[in-house]
Parts: structure tokens; sequence; C-alpha cells
């Protein structure tokens, strides 16, 4: 869920080459993660927990929005985890930092023979499997910090050595595999080869090695289905699209939901079969109705264009919206596209700024382009030629062709 993900997370930048980077989970970002832990520890319930998990909520967190504390807290404790989510990365402090806070807290209360003998460890990896009581117990401070405390001894951490490079290695395959997946959910199909080795990349991983991993680790549905990517794609080998068919397929066997979502795009485009657009259809649709952001906004897509269906637009409203709503950047894009042109819904061109805002600000290159328009134009806020250019920039270097034309065409009207 992402209100537990430092929102950067979903941003890519470029270097000075221009070569595209994705921001990678790091000490930082662990660390954010931590803090959101540490306050849903004391408040003994997820995150936003009454708010709907929405757009508008995915750009206040990205604005600085926080949970309050819960009452009946120390400020020690308090201050330990607003500190671990400080919106700017450096101002975090590390996790021996956080751990010695916590000790601290634990010696008080030893001190006053008020819980168990406790010990934090900073010699091991924070795990995810982290046990977080129903509620906490409210009749006494004595009891919710007993409990606050005793939750969070049940977590094992380790504070990354100094020497470790910036760019996390990932030693994990499987950890790297899932990772990769999820942050293909919010990328087009035409740029997944490009992404994909940016990614790897990222880790310092070699197409060789993770192509040799996923060869050797078949029996797993997501290692089936990357591979399927690798053959589609012609990443490491030729491509080969009857065997990305035949892989994407197994996996989709296997319930693998990228799986049958790709298989429904092979269908759809005719990769290694015959064009099935109403197969396409039903695959999308049993994505969809596993609750799947990307299968949402697809499904989407066939109703917007008539794929597999008639064209409906209130139903392609929809679906946008769902997968917005569950955090989707594509889905949020064409949102944004909808309330522009009045498609589905009524004409509304702050909303549709507020979520090419929201999609851009997070990494997407077609929100940013879109963006761009938006200040070129005055639709939905003030004309601002800067902001155009600037937007048309971030997007250029993702690779955008059109936002690279209309960067190149405002910078030679300015200058």
């Amino acid at each position: 869920m992402f209100t537990y993900v430092y929102p950067r997370i979903f941003n890519r930048k470029s270097d000075s080459n221009n070569k595209i980077k994705v921001y990678s989970l790091n000490k930082k970002s662990n660390i954010y993660s931590i803090g959101i832990i540490l306050w849903e520890i004391s408040s003994g319930q997820p995150p936003f927990y009454n708010e709907l998990h929405d757009v508008d909520v995915a750009m206040k967190i990205l604005q600085g929005l926080r949970e309050k504390p819960a009452p009946n807290i120390f400020e020690d404790y308090i201050k330990i985890y607003t500190d671990c989510w400080n919106n700017e990365p450096d101002d975090r402090p590390t996790i021996n930092q956080v751990v010695t806070k916590l000790n601290a807290i634990i010696s008080d209360f030893k001190q006053n023979d008020s819980i168990v003998n406790i010990q934090l460890s900073s010699e091991q990896l924070l795990k995810s499997n982290i046990e977080v009581p129903e509620k906490v117990i409210n009749n006494s401070l004595h009891e919710k910090m007993s409990q606050v405390i005793q939750t969070f001894s049940k977590i094992n951490i380790r504070e990354i050595e100094p020497s470790i490079s910036t760019n996390l290695i990932i030693n994990d395959f499987e950890t790297m595999v899932i990772e990769v997946i999820y942050f293909l959910e919010n990328i087009e199909t035409e740029r997944r080869k490009h992404e994909i080795i940016d990614y790897l990349n990222n880790y310092n991983i070699t197409l060789q090695e993770i192509y040799y991993w996923l060869s050797i680790n078949q029996n797993d549905p997501n290692s089936i289905f990357l591979l399927g990517l690798f053959n589609h794609f012609g990443i490491e080998i030729s491509v080969n699209k009857q065997k990305a068919f035949e892989l994407y397929q197994n996996a989709a066997n296997s319930g693998n939901v990228p799986g049958i979502i790709s298989l429904g795009y092979c269908h759809e485009k005719g990769i290694g079969t015959n064009v099935n657009k109403q197969k396409a259809f039903e695959l999308y649709q049993k994505a969809a109705n596993l609750g799947n952001s990307r299968g949402i906004y697809n499904l989407g897509v066939c109703y917007n264009n008539g794929i597999g269906t008639s064209i409906d637009n209130q139903k392609a409203f929809e679906l946008y919206q769902k997968a917005a709503n569950l955090g989707n950047l594509l889905g949020i894009n064409n949102l944004g596209h909808f309330y522009l042109n009045g498609l589905g819904t009524n004409v509304n061109k702050q909303k549709a700024f507020e979520l090419f805002q929201v999609a851009a600000n997070l990494g997407d290159c077609i929100a940013q382009s879109n963006l761009g328009f938006m200040y070129e134009n005055g639709e939905g806020i003030e004309k601002d030629i800067n902001q155009a250019i600037y937007w048309y920039k971030k997007s250029a270097d993702q690779g955008d062709q059109i936002a690279q034309e209309k960067y190149d065409e405002l910078i030679s009207e300015e200058y």
C-alpha cells in the first residue's frame, strides 16, 4: 500500500547523460517506512484508516500530510517516528539512532519496573513479519507503552553498512523480481524494456545474472512471467514472441495476475498468437475482478477504445477512477484526460490539472507532458511558459518524443 512507502520511490529521474534512473529503496526510504510502522504500532490501526486511499490522499501525502499522534503517547516516542517520516531524507535519523532512542525509552521503563527486559538488536535487517496489535490498550499510559515496546521488540533491524553504495545491491533475486513486477504495473507496455534495463542497472545487476536466475527458477510464477517479458522484448536474448506467449500463459495458469494481463495483451495485439480482442477483454476483466489496478486500467482502455466490447466512456471513466484510487499512474493520467475533455463526465479542467500533477510528481512521463500542456495553454491553471518548459523537459528526459518537440519549440520561441 502506498501509505507505507516513501512517495519518491515511484519517481524516475535522469542523470547527466539523460539516462533514466529509478529512485530505489535505500536507507532513508526504509526509515520513512519504519516511521509509519511505529505510528501504526502506537495507534493500533493502519495509516489513514478512515480515509479512502485515493488520488486526493496521495497528493496530500506528497505535500507532507502525516497522521496525527495517538493520545497518551510519550513525546519522545512521537519524536522518533515523526523524525523518521521527515519529508527531507537527509534529515531522517539512521536506524542505529532510532534503536538507541527506543532503547532509551525501554531503559526508562526498566528503571520504573514497568516492563519486562527487552533488548532491541541493530544487527539484523528489518523484516516484514511485523505483528501489529488489533488495538492498543487505552486504560493507562503504562499499559499502552508496554504494548508498543513489546510489539517493536519483534522487529529485527540491521544498519546497512556505510561502505555499501548508495545504489542498493539486492542479493535476494526473488525480492528483486517482485519489486520489478510491482514497478512495471505503472509502466506502459511499450516502455517496459527500457525501464527494466534501467531498473536492473540501478541495482548493479547484469542482464545475464537475472536471466540465468529466472531460467533456473521456473517453478515460481513471478519468474515465469518476468522471463516472458525478457522473451517478449528481447532482453538479453533475441525476441521470441511465441515463447513469451507460452510463458505468460504458464504464469496465468498459475494465477499470476501480471501473467493474466500480459496474456491479454498478447491476444489484443496478436503477439505469439492470433488477434482475439474478445479474449483480451475477458482476461483484463479477470485481472480487474481480482482487484489489480493495471487490470482495471486495461479494462478501462477496452471500454475507452472499443476493444472486445462496445465503446462506453461512462464505464471507462468509472474504471479509470477506480484504478486511480488504487494509485495506478496510468489510471490517474487517463482520468485527467477524461476530465479535461469531458469524456464520461463533465469538463473539469482544474481537476484534470490536479490529476496530471499527481501522476507527474510520481514520475509518469505522459502526465508530465500533459502538465506541460496545461501550463502552456493556461488550462486549469494560470498560464506559465517556464513551468511548461520545465515539465516538457522532465517528460522529454524520459524519452517522450512529443514532449521533446514541444520543449524544443518553446525554447526556440523564448530564447
